[in-house]
């Protein structure tokens, strides 16, 4: 599972403020005043020092990363070496075991966190931390990356996983609507079929993690047709894997994903989407050849430079619906952030 922590909110919408202090710009060409740095006082001066960051995240989303810290890193004289790797899973713990962890990782699964702060690798959480993470995150946020009462790392990143990206404009020349129930959203996916269309285009590949875009289908598809305590039984191995409802929301999205007529929009037969990225997964949305895909918000940002968001533009998003229009229960994951090392810079 991707994003390992699977919170089945009985919510609509799930905020996160994130914050970032000025325009990246490259360093060498400017001179940093005391006013510019003033936010960024209070984390010291450690010329000549480099913290190393270790994660998943590549791309696009690796840029946006660096971007958001490259004044603390010009302001504190700080270089943040940053590494994304698709098989960040599997190789955490080679390199931890092997001595060569990095300074700083970005966990998308706590119970990956939770084993190497048992296993005593990673450094608990300063008190400066700490107050920083109460303040912006709710209790069970920070419960995620919490072992034995002790906080060793911070939420860096919260998505909605419930979302299904579509295009206004496709769904207005077509006739469509946006689908209040599961039985509208077959409705609508049989309709989109009809007129040549492929309705869902996807893509599971994902190096080391390759496969969790459906795992995650499968996890929302519970949590509608079950409800969260099924799901919480699930998630606490309180009920088998192979539970009746769990193969029945495994049944359930293969008629989706597995069907010639429904899938893979703008690629190719359904079994395409083994060797489509979950990048690239979504765009024939915007050319028309899909007419849907279902993946999280963070694909907000996935989507090509220009690419407008909004009920009138070129994408938009709903919510992946359930039996009752009423209920709509979200499934949401999270990143968290984690250190291996104690040094003042890395504290920064």
């Amino acid at each position: 599972m991707r994003f390992g922590a699977r919170l089945a909110l009985a919510v609509t919408t799930l905020a996160v403020t994130a914050t970032a202090c000025g325009t990246p710009q490259d360093s060498g060409s400017r001179s940093r005043t005391t006013a510019d740095c003033a936010p960024y006082a209070r984390y010291g001066e450690h010329p000549g020092t480099t913290v190393t960051v270790y994660a998943e995240n590549r791309d696009r989303e690796a840029d946006l990363f660096e971007e958001t810290w490259a004044d603390f890193a010009d302001c504190t004289g700080i270089h943040v070496s940053y590494e994304g790797d698709g098989e960040f899973e599997a190789r955490i713990q080679v390199r931890v075991e092997g001595g060569n962890a990095p300074d700083v990782a970005f966990f998308p699964q706590p119970g990956l966190l939770e084993r190497f702060a048992r296993d005593g690798r990673l450094k608990p959480a300063s008190a400066g931390v700490a107050a920083l993470a109460r303040q912006g995150w709710s209790a069970d946020w920070n419960s995620y990356a919490t072992v034995d009462g002790t906080l060793y790392g911070t939420p860096l990143v919260a998505n909605v996983k419930s979302f299904v990206w579509y295009s206004p404009t496709f769904f207005r020349d077509k006739g469509l609507t946006v689908p209040r129930t599961w039985s509208e959203l077959m409705a609508l996916t049989e309709k989109v079929a009809a007129s040549g269309v492929k309705p869902w285009c996807a893509g599971i590949e994902s190096a080391e993690a390759t496969g969790w875009p459906v795992t995650d289908w499968i996890e929302d598809v519970l949590l509608r047709r079950q409800g969260t305590r099924v799901y919480d039984q699930w998630v606490a191995h309180e009920i088998p894997f192979d539970d009746p409802r769990v193969i029945d929301a495994m049944d359930t999205v293969g008629s989706l994903l597995k069907n010639d007529r429904y899938a893979n929009g703008g690629f190719g037969p359904a079994r395409s989407m083994a060797s489509i990225s979950f990048q690239e997964a979504g765009t024939p949305v915007l050319s028309g050849d899909c007419a849907m895909h279902r993946q999280a918000s963070f694909y907000a940002g996935l989507w090509p430079d220009g690419t407008e968001i909004g009920p009138d533009k070129d994408v938009y998003a709903f919510l992946l619906p359930g039996a009752d229009p009423a209920s709509r229960p979200v499934l949401g994951g999270g990143v968290f952030t984690a250190a291996f090392a104690d040094r003042p810079e890395v504290r920064a």
